[in-house]
């Protein structure tokens, strides 16, 4: 409830908060939320960290090419991390 009150106060645009309302969404598992949650935060803010966590969702929801794709995006966005 923070950090979707946070999210609001930040008027959407706070990538860090995102990423912590999608982790709270993870672990209640509601993953589609979190989905929606770390690719807003991933259009904010490019961050590794990120991807990570949406690729955990993706092989939560059984797709586990979908999740290769983020990880291959992830690394051409960012190749030295």
């Amino acid at each position: 409830e923070l950090a979707a009150l946070a999210t609001v106060q930040a008027d959407y645009k706070d990538w860090w908060w995102k990423a912590r309302l999608g982790k709270a969404y993870y672990q209640l598992g509601l993953y589609r939320d979190a989905e929606k949650q770390f690719q807003s935060s991933i259009k904010d803010q490019n961050m590794v960290v990120t991807y990570m966590e949406l690729c955990k969702v993706y092989l939560r929801l059984d797709q586990p090419n979908t999740a290769l794709d983020v990880y291959m995006k992830a690394s051409e966005a960012n190749p030295g991390d």
